[in-house]
């Protein structure tokens, strides 16, 4: 679930419904948001506060010693064992946060090429994907927030014709 998801709520709108400090610039509205690219999230700041942030939409657990070689792009985490697994635990104790969507992809694979669909809130507003984000940092100090998107079972049969997870 949520492969590719769209973000077109201006950021000025999305902090004031989250009570959120923002110091970012208006970002575009982007239509087609995939893996690795920026992934727009809210968060406890270190002074307390709520406030936007951007970070890659990947994860790198804390303790890996390289961006790279850390195996396939996880851009989504189980929700029910999100607080057993190594590469989770401490971002779901400590660094929650809110990704901001107004949909999100999905694709039927029983058609041939395969027919996107995009879902969104009847009332067109923005919804709420819960997320964990983390601090990543190199032997030579580097530094990099990545983020995931936490998913559920999916619910219902008219669900299920696109995906197991939502």
């Amino acid at each position: 679930m949520c492969g590719r998801y769209v973000r077109k709520t201006p950021l000025q709108k999305l902090a004031r419904l989250l009570g959120a400090f923002n110091a970012l610039p208006e970002l575009r509205a982007s239509y087609n948001i995939a893996p690795t690219q920026p992934l727009l999230i809210a968060r406890i700041g270190a002074d307390g506060r709520r406030e936007l942030a951007l970070v890659r939409w990947s994860w790198v657990p804390h303790w890996a010693k390289s961006v790279e070689g850390t195996g396939p792009v996880t851009i989504n985490a189980r929700s029910e064992t999100v607080d057993e697994k190594p590469a989770f635990r401490d971002a779901f104790k400590y660094r929650r946060c809110v990704v901001p969507a107004d949909g999100f992809y999905e694709w039927d694979r029983s058609t041939q090429p395969r027919q996107p669909y995009y879902f969104h809130l009847a009332q067109q507003q923005p919804m709420w994907l819960a997320g964990l984000w983390e601090h990543w940092q190199d032997a030579h100090g580097n530094e990099l927030e990545t983020g995931v998107i936490l998913t559920s079972r999916g619910h219902g049969n008219g669900w299920r014709k696109f995906h197991h997870r939502m």
